[in-house]
């Protein structure tokens, strides 16, 4: 089997069955937890999602990317980056935890967030930046097929009730606990040993070259992460566990994007670095994928959004289901700005791709908090919707610069066989959701090889590349 191949079913498995597993955990912890106790949890998991990014800030992509970039492997640079990862974690954890005590009333969501903040140290030893630059993917998967696995196994086991609560992030712990000892394992069995040492200096030359991307990605991660925090504040946490609900429907797409990441910001590196003049076709051809995969996804989760929502989560998260329908606006433009940001990184503009997230994500900012103010937590995914747009503008704008890219030719015929589906959907809308789905993507399908939405020399080319 060709190597990228085998990369392409090593990271879909991975990701896809993790992805999976981590759905059904949450549809029990939202069914025994119930919306309040749901929203505690979320809250706890959107501080960690921030502590995480500050811990390693803009170290994963730059690392994943200078793994790829080199054919020897920097024994002394992977020891400094683990090294630096446990320093910051620990004086984060250290840090958030006496916020928690000092700040925090709420003795749930205050115990919460600490128990969740102990996952930062399993975090900072994750060696998957590494497998993932070198295209090692089979560990990557696995590794992540184990944390949830093990995270299920422990809910099971401790999480039985809705006083159960603090027992969740227990279990989360747990998991990325085996997970960073698996790849760990996986490393010393393959490498050697890893050389932890105290290294300031080097922590130093690493930390200004990463932290200008980090702290574009730590506010990019906003429209994940601020949510919850935001209607926690305003609303209450069983606002924040409707949400929430809305939110894991979307993010079970956002598969996708993981998978694309995954595979892509390696391969424009690399082409990047050796057939430069492949570029510009590989992200046309990629963008038309791209957008070709994503509408119809979009189109069949707005049609299915209010049925699927009562189905998995049940009584007490009717509103999810509205909620869901306008967050799946963030899947689709999530994904785009998947190819704009990884070729801006892959080509070397970091410092530009840094530049449009900060001033795109500054305004994701706002918009949540002001319209989460006004309109509650439909706000709150407008807010999200407005601020991943502006995102995607400005990564266009300057990807343009340097890159040809004929926009409107790429997205203009698998945009019209979207309309042609929505419009199918629409009109059969009386019907059952299963048939309406079924018809709505036979139409789509045919209007885009009567369109000829994709050509047979561009699924080639990505083949190639990618198979």
């Amino acid at each position: 089997m060709k190597r990228p191949l085998r990369n392409v079913i090593s990271l879909s498995v991975g990701d896809a069955g993790s992805r999976v597993l981590g759905f059904l955990i949450t549809v029990y912890l939202a069914r025994v937890l119930e919306p309040a106790g749901f929203g505690v949890i979320h809250i706890g998991l959107a501080v960690l999602s921030y502590l995480a990014l500050a811990g390693s800030p803009g170290i994963q992509i730059l690392e994943t990317r200078n793994t790829a970039r080199s054919t020897r492997i920097d024994y002394q640079r992977i020891g400094d980056v683990l090294s630096l990862r446990v320093v910051l974690a620990l004086g984060l954890w250290i840090g958030v935890s006496l916020v928690c005590v000092i700040f925090i009333e709420s003795e749930d969501t205050r115990d919460v967030v600490i128990l969740y903040g102990a996952s930062l140290i399993p975090l900072a030893l994750l060696l998957d930046w590494f497998f993932q630059g070198k295209e090692e993917f089979t560990p990557v998967g696995g590794s992540k097929l184990l944390n949830y696995a093990i995270y299920g196994l422990f809910v099971l086991v401790l999480v039985r009730s809705a006083d159960d609560v603090r027992l969740t992030p227990v279990a989360f712990v747990l998991g990325n606990v085996v997970a960073a000892g698996f790849l760990i394992a996986l490393y010393r069995r393959r490498f050697g040993q890893v050389r932890f040492q105290w290294q300031p200096a080097s922590w130093k030359q690493i930390l200004r070259n990463s932290v200008p991307v980090g702290v574009a990605t730590f506010l990019a991660q906003s429209a994940i992460n601020l949510p919850p925090i935001v209607i926690g504040i305003l609303l209450t946490s069983a606002d924040v566990g409707v949400y929430s609900a809305a939110m894991k429907l979307v993010l079970l797409l956002l598969l996708l994007d993981r998978i694309f990441n995954g595979l892509f910001l390696p391969v424009v590196s690399r082409y990047s670095a050796s057939k430069p003049l492949d570029v510009q076709r590989l992200v046309s051809i990629t963008i038309k994928v791209i957008v070709v995969v994503a509408l119809p996804l979009t189109v069949c989760t707005v049609i299915a959004a209010n049925e699927a929502v009562a189905l998995i989560f049940g009584s007490g998260y009717e509103a999810a289901g509205t909620l869901a329908q306008l967050l799946v606006g963030y899947f689709a433009i999530t994904l785009a700005n998947s190819v704009f940001g990884c070729t801006l990184i892959g080509i070397g503009r970091e410092k530009e791709y840094t530049r449009m997230l900060i001033q795109g994500s500054t305004f994701l900012v706002v918009a949540v908090v002001t319209l989460t103010l006004f309109l509650g937590i439909n706000g709150a995914a407008l807010g999200v919707l407005v601020g991943e747009f502006s995102i995607l503008v400005l990564q266009v704008l300057e990807t343009k610069k340097v890159i040809s890219l004929r926009l409107t030719k790429i997205i203009l015929r698998p945009a019209l066989a979207s309309i042609a589906m929505g419009f199918t959907a629409y009109v059969a809308r009386e019907m059952n959701v299963v048939p309406v789905i079924v018809i709505s993507m036979a139409v789509f399908a045919v209007t885009i090889v009567l369109v000829k939405g994709l050509a047979k020399d561009e699924i080639r080319f990505l083949r190639e590349r990618f198979v």
